[in-house]
């Protein structure tokens, strides 16, 4: 496991009740941008775009790192120019 995916592991690990994340969870993406210094887009409303973040959680899962599901966004958690699911992570 590389310092990106020990990182990763350790914040999820100290969450408090939901231990999980996402790509949309703008904490855990800033937290990860201020650490690692990533190339990332700048988005005025919700979490920055990470693509190097979004690719690292989809391989930690691939390795069995992670667990992962998709969740629907509906309601106050979806607006126009959002995705309408997005896949949530933890710590398998």
């Amino acid at each position: 496991m590389n310092e990106k995916e020990e990182w990763i592991i350790n914040y999820i690990q100290e969450l408090g009740h939901i231990k999980v994340v996402d790509v949309l969870d703008e904490k855990f993406v800033n937290s990860y941008i201020d650490k690692f210094n990533p190339r990332y887009e700048v988005r005025m409303i919700g979490a920055n775009k990470c693509k190097e973040l979004s690719r690292l959680l989809s391989g930690m899962y691939k390795k069995g790192l992670l667990l992962r599901y998709g969740m629907g966004l509906k309601g106050g958690a979806w607006q126009d120019g959002f995705p309408k699911w997005v896949y949530c992570y933890e710590v398998n």
